[in-house]
């Protein structure tokens, strides 16, 4: 699938006007990290749970959640978002919303020329959001990992949108 069939696929199902969303989850992943709100005030209608995917890869590109976990974090993300669906009163099916979410992270895939990039020159240190400094080896394996974790994503989001035709 390309990346205008991930797209084209993103532009199906519209998300539901339901403004601020609560994100729940039931465990936390690491202590002190835990994902509370999503707030689309900047987002504008796209598709179900595209909105939430820049929220785990971002997470992930920065550094702040070990990308050897990306499963639990993307898991914990979409079951949270899912959640507060239902919770506004939203009861579509779960397939479009998951197809979205995984669409919208498969997209990100133009990280992954500097993410080779790095492998060949070297990476540089970077600092968290929370100003924690990560060291330039630690960024690299990071990086490859998170790579790993975008490749697993298209070939979900392909798989998906198979079934969803």
């Amino acid at each position: 699938m390309c990346r205008e069939c991930f797209t084209e696929v993103l532009e199906v199902e519209p998300t539901p006007d339901l403004g601020f969303q609560q994100v729940k989850h039931s465990r936390s992943l690491d202590a002190g990290w835990r994902p509370v709100a999503v707030d689309r005030e900047k987002l504008g209608p796209g598709a179900l749970g595209a909105e939430i995917a820049t929220l785990t890869f971002g997470t992930l590109r920065r550094c702040e959640f070990d990308a050897a976990r990306a499963d639990e974090l993307h898991v914990a993300v979409f079951d949270g978002y899912f959640a507060g669906l239902r919770e506004a009163g939203w009861q579509g099916p779960v397939e479009p919303v998951r197809l979205g979410y995984t669409a919208a992270i498969a997209l990100r895939w133009t990280v992954l020329a500097g993410i080779v990039r790095m492998v060949v020159d070297g990476a540089e240190s970077v600092r968290t959001s929370q100003g924690t400094l990560v060291p330039a080896e630690a960024v690299l394996e990071q990086r490859v990992r998170l790579a790993e974790f975008l490749l697993d994503r298209a070939d979900k989001a392909r798989r998906l949108a198979a079934d969803a035709t």
